[in-house]
Order: C-alpha cells, then structure tokens, then sequence
C-alpha cells in the first residue's frame, strides 16, 4: 500500500506536464501553419505533336500515391516535356470516357506547368465533385482547346487551384454545369463555348476571387432548371471580371451573383432571350460595377436587385418588351455615374438639346422613387447623326480563309442599331462593338480587294457608316504558300514593357518577313528577336491590341491571317487593408483581424499579395490574419501587390497598437461590413484560443487540488496565487 501512495503523485505530476506540454504544442503547431505560395506568372507556351491515344481514366498526383506523378506520366508516349515555364509537360490529342468512375483526367496537387490540349473527356460520372478534367490544388495549367461532353456533373471543375488558364475549350451537354471553379483565385476563362449544360454556363462558387471571364459563348436550348444561369457567382466571389460574353437563349438567369458577391465588374456582355433575368443581384451584393451590357429581351426584368446595395450601373442598353427592364429591391445603387446613366427602349422623355441625354429622369422603382438622372437618349438631330468609326481591321490588311475579326468605335452614346455589310450584299446586324465577320458570307467571296462596311443609325433614321478595303488572298495550292509560326510573344498575354517578337517562316522561296500594329509596319529577320518598337509602344494605351505576322515570297504570295493578342499593363495595383480597431482608429487586440484587398482595374490582374509585420520577412497573404502570437506593444504593418504583368506596388504602411482587452471576441473584416448595420450578414470565424485556454487552466488547478489532498506538501496559499495568475 506504502508503493501505491508514492505512485500516485508521480502518475499527476506527469499527467500534469503532459498537459501543459499539449497546449503549448497546440500554440506551436498554430504559430508555424503555413500554406503553399504560387508562381506568379503564366504564358501560354509552345505547342507540342503527339499521337491519337485511348486511354482509361487516370489520375496525376506530384505527391505520389496514384496512378502517377508527372515524372511517371512523362515516361509515357502521351506525355512529354519537363514541367517548367519553357518546357511544360503536354498531354494532347488524348482520348477518355470516364464511364464508371468520377473523372476521366483527375489532376491534384500540382504546381508544374502544363498543358492539355486537343483532347476529349466524356461520360464521367455524378457525384458531388465529378468532372471530365478535375484540377484539385493544381496551379499554372494551360486547358486549351478540348470537349468536355456529357458527363455526370461538370465538364471542367477547379477546386482551391491558382493561375490557370482555361482557353478556347467546348464544355458542352453535362448534366450540371460546363466549367466550374471552387475557392479559386487568379484564374483566365476565355473563349470557350459552353452549351446546353443543364444547370450552369459558367459557376464561381464560393470565395473564388480576381478570376477573369470573358469573350465566352453560353447558349441554351431547353429550361431544364429553374437555378439554370447562364454566368453564376455564389458565396463570397470578389474582384472578379466579367466581361464580353455572350448568354443566349431559353435560360433563367443571364449572369447571377448571390449571396455576398462584392466588388466585381460586369461589363460589355450580351444577354438575350433569358426566361427571368438578364442580370440578377441578390442577397447582399455590392459595390458591383455593372456597365456596358446588352440586355435584350428577358421575360422578366432586364436587371433584378434584391437585397444589394451600392452597386453602380451605366451605359447599359435594355430592350425588353413586355418585361420590366429593371427592379431595385435594395439601397444606394447608382443608375447613372453623375453625368450618364443608361438607354432604356421604353423612355417617354425628350432631348431638346442634342446632348445624348434625356431631358427628364427614367423612373426605375416608384415607391420608393429610384431613377437614372441620366437617361441616354436622342431624339434624332438631323445636323448631328451618330459616328462610327472602324478600328480592326486594318484598311489594305490581306487574310486568308478565315474571316476576319472587327471592332468599331461608336461616338454619340445612343444608336438604335448597327450593322454592317461585304462588298454592299446582305446586312449583318451586331450588338457588340467586337466580333468576327461571318464566315459564311466571308466564303461567297474569292480572292481580291473585298469592302467592309459598318452603320449605325438613331431613332429618327440619321445613319453614318465607315469602311475599309481589305484583301483576300486563298490559295487552291498550299505548297508554296508561307506559312508563319508566332514564337514569340504568346497569345493573350500581358506586358508592362516592349514585348520580343519572333516569327519563324516556312517557305521554300522566302522573300520579306514584317509585323504590324494599326497602320505602322516593321521588316525584320526571319527566327530572330527583336524587341517591338519603341516608337510604336509609346503609342500603345493600355488595354488590348493586335500585333499581325506576314511574311511572302518570291512569287508574291503572302501568308493566311496570323497574329496574337496582347494586353499593355503599365498600371501598378492598389492594395487597401480593412480592420475593426478595439478603440479609436489603431488600438486592436490579438483577436482583430486583417484583410488586405488588392485592385487592379481593367488591368492583368492580381498575381501575389505581401504583407509583414515591423520590418519581419515578407508573407504572402492568402487569408486574413491577427496578431494573436505577438506580444503587447506598438507595430507597423506593411503591406503590397503585384499584378500579372510585373507592375509593384508602392509598400503601404499602418500603425497600430496591440493592446491587452477583457474581451477578444474576434469580429469580421469583409469590405464594406458595418457591424452596427447588419450583425446577421456574414458569419465571422471562430476562434476557439480562448475557451481552449480556458479548459487547460481549470484541469491545472485540479491537478494541483489531487496533489495538494495527496501529498500534503503544497501550502493553500501557494495554491491561490497560482489561481490567480492563471486568471489574470
């Protein structure tokens, strides 16, 4: 019995230091958490040969423990390359029907550039996260120009994935939606057509942030849902660009954000024939900008708000007959900028003064009264038409047998309708300032010098028109023709800085080898770098422009149409910190948390953002974060961003002082949360520090009681001053 009483004590004490030992393993395991950063840059890279291949489904895992890592699938004869910026790994013209399994090519933690190309992925199956390609952790893939058919759930589905581009792929037929991103930041999706998938065009769902979206197809055939959208967001989407798309047909929703989607731009979309809306906002988004679009003919309302406030809207054009062209259901949304608002079909007011603007107000909502100030109108001054002007294509451009691609610019803010025409046949009416002239009528016509007319008129029938003479050049024969391969700069990328160019020519009789941007024209040697003109970059505004490849030889043939589109980005990012101060404006707790947002406005986008804390390495941000692991005084905290384009941020700086609270209940820092207004809008996280900290205390002390009643040898007094220091 004397043994079993000296046991005792000695089996507490150690149950004792295991519990401290616990809870400050906890602190450690919390203090070095860390998560994996990206690379920051992605180019669009070299094309790859490869066979046909039928394959069954498979997946590629870095981490290994699948079917294979990269290293493994190169070592098969339909993967090749190294997995770096200038050799990616490709995977082209592959085959797979995932008949019977969730994917057809699973993809998962990967952080090596890639490609996948010319391939088509079917059948795949329907659960929650099935897909035809599934991208899980995966960042700096190039998706290009693939099918994605009937499968079970998705077409295409990226979760918590980084820097991809998803370009110029049909996702068309699948059971829910065609391509789908979750938790995904930084990612391109452009120029894909997505079709007739039951559910969604397109889906963002829950906090996928700087995502662009633009110049996609989605057209719909049947109603098969009522959550059927053509472009989704959901849950939490910020930053993001949707921009040039097209949504038509019998679908519900044209481009829906729900449910605290803030912060996005929706501009220059055309949205026609949608069951319900042609653009929806509901439940709490804001600080949207909503510009430019085309709503045409919704059943509905053109634009819906609903319980979303300080959005702006302008320079939109909503014809919808029959429907409301829009509903205000929330507070301080912005129909007009202060000096133009939007064209409405149905607006019963005058312009007496020629200016472009209605002489009264368009009443959106009566009760409460809401209306654009700014109503774009005209009523048609004879000595004032409106004034088109075409700026792609070039005038004397030669192209081949595709047609080619236009853009026209539009002077006078109102116009009934523009259109235009080839060598004065049929009219073409268009509803967008880009596209491509039809390639039906452009095949009509044989080789020669062809006239590529555009109008534009207003409602009391003044029409102004421009034109061009263009070339077409086919050839029956394409032995002799040269053909021109772009190895530099690549498609759809953005520069802050002179671009190298690099065409190599293919032809037995070279002759002459030169680029072009607009009217100016520049000869250089065939496979060699040149940085672009200078003369001519100074010229470049920021935003996209064009840079055409030809080349001829000695028999004066010239090349088909070759050219990439590229994006000027001179402009750096703005980043703002948001935090709620414990008191005043800079005194917080180790329980405040900070948010940094980043903007790049109509620029590359964010790629990384950087903070540190008095003078500390640098940590990139990826969520918000407190100062819980620092002691009490006073700090700085700096903070930057840099966009695709290479543009850095001047480092911002905050003081604030960390001071000792009774309370540290953690609050949140979303954009534009009033905590006074709208306590139930956004569910803050939980931090559980306090009550853990709490439990570890009380199991302390009674630790300490069984030792004192064991052993006798701990005096009551010591006892209360430890309570009391654990309590403080």
């Amino acid at each position: 019995m004397k043994g079993k009483g000296k046991f005792v004590p000695f089996i507490i004490i150690s149950i004792f230091f295991f519990s401290l030992a616990h809870g400050y393993f906890s602190k450690f395991q919390l203090l070095f958490h860390s998560r994996n950063g990206y690379i920051e840059d992605y180019d669009k890279i070299q094309l790859r040969s490869a066979g046909d291949w039928i394959l069954s489904p498979l997946i590629i895992d870095d981490n290994g423990g699948s079917d294979y890592t990269w290293e493994e699938a190169k070592s098969e004869n339909w993967c090749n390359g190294s997995g770096t910026w200038g050799d990616p790994y490709v995977i082209e013209n592959v085959s797979i029907d995932g008949s019977g399994t969730g994917y057809c090519l699973y993809i998962r933690d990967s952080v090596k550039y890639f490609e996948i190309r010319n391939c088509t992925f079917s059948n795949s199956e329907d659960d929650t996260f099935d897909a035809g390609l599934k991208l899980e952790d995966v960042n700096n893939g190039l998706v290009e120009n693939n099918s994605f058919l009937n499968n079970g759930r998705y077409g295409i589905l990226l979760m918590r994935s980084r820097n991809n581009s998803v370009l110029e792929n049909k996702a068309n037929s699948n059971d829910h939606t065609g391509i789908r991103l979750i938790q995904g930041h930084n990612n391109t999706i452009l120029r894909n057509i997505a079709c007739n998938n039951d559910n969604n065009g397109i889906f963002l769902y829950s906090v996928c942030h700087n995502n662009t979206i633009s110049e996609n197809i989605i057209n719909f055939t049947e109603v098969p849902s009522s959550l059927t959208a053509g472009i989704h967001l959901r849950e939490g989407c910020h930053y993001n660009e949707i921009s040039n798309n097209s949504v038509n047909g019998d679908i519900q929703k044209g481009i829906y954000l729900l449910e605290h989607c803030n912060s996005n731009i929706i501009s220059d979309n055309s949205i026609t024939g949608t069951g319900n809306f042609g653009i929806r906002l509901k439940n709490v988004c804001e600080y949207n900008s909503i510009i430019g679009n085309w709503i045409f003919y919704s059943d509905n309302y053109g634009i819906y708000l609903w319980n979303s406030d300080n959005n702006i809207l302008y320079l939109n054009r909503l014809r919808n007959p029959g429907a409301l062209n829009a509903l205000d259901e929330g507070e301080n949304n912005c129909w007009d900028n202060g000096s133009i608002g939007n064209w409405w079909h149905d607006y019963a007011g005058i312009d007496n003064n020629d200016d472009g603007i209605g002489d009264t107000p368009y009443e959106i909502n009566p009760s409460p009264l809401i209306q654009d100030q700014f109503p774009i109108w005209d009523d048609g001054d004879d000595d004032a038409p409106p004034n088109i002007t075409v700026l792609l294509p070039g005038d004397y451009q030669t192209f081949g047998h595709d047609a080619p691609e236009y853009e026209v610019k539009i002077d006078g803010l109102y116009t009934n309708s523009t259109w235009y025409s080839l060598n004065e046949t049929s009219n073409y009416t268009i509803n967008k300032l880009t596209g491509q002239v039809n390639q039906t009528i452009w095949d009509k016509f044989g080789n020669g010098t062809l006239t590529l007319s555009f109008f534009v008129n207003d409602s009391k029938g003044n029409i102004d028109f421009d034109e061009i003479e263009i070339y077409k050049e086919t050839h029956t024969s394409s032995i002799n023709i040269p053909i021109v391969k772009i190895n530099s700069p690549q498609n759809y990328t953005y520069w802050n800085s002179t671009p190298t160019i690099n065409s190599c020519v293919y032809t037995p009789h070279p002759n002459y080898t030169w680029y072009s941007i607009g009217n100016d024209c520049i000869f250089i040697d065939n496979n060699t770098n040149y940085l672009l003109n200078n003369s001519i970059w100074e010229k470049i505004t920021d935003g996209e422009f064009v840079v055409n490849f030809y080349a001829n030889n000695s028999e004066g043939d010239i090349n088909d149409s070759c050219y990439v589109k590229l994006y000027k980005d001179t402009t750096r990012p703005n980043t703002s910190m948001f935090f709620v101060p414990h008191e005043g404006e800079k005194l917080v707790n180790k329980s405040t948390l900070f948010n940094l947002t980043a903007i790049d406005e109509n620029g590359s986008g964010i790629s990384d953002t950087w903070y540190n804390i008095n003078d500390s390495s640098w940590i990139e941000y990826v969520e918000e974060f407190d100062l819980s692991q620092e002691n009490y005084g006073n700090y700085t905290i700096s903070y930057y961003s840099r966009d695709v384009a290479g543009n850095i941020e001047d480092i911002k700086n905050v003081s604030i002082s960390l001071v000792k609270t009774k309370s540290s209940a953690p609050r949140s820092n979303y954009p534009n949360f009033d905590p006074d207004e709208n306590p139930d809008d956004i569910d803050p996280p939980k931090d559980n520090t306090s009550d853990d900290n709490l439990l570890i205390n009380v199991i302390e002390i009674i630790i300490l009681i069984i030792l004192y009643s064991s052993i006798s040898c701990i005096p009551v007094t010591f006892l209360m001053i430890y309570r009391k220091r654990l309590f403080q």
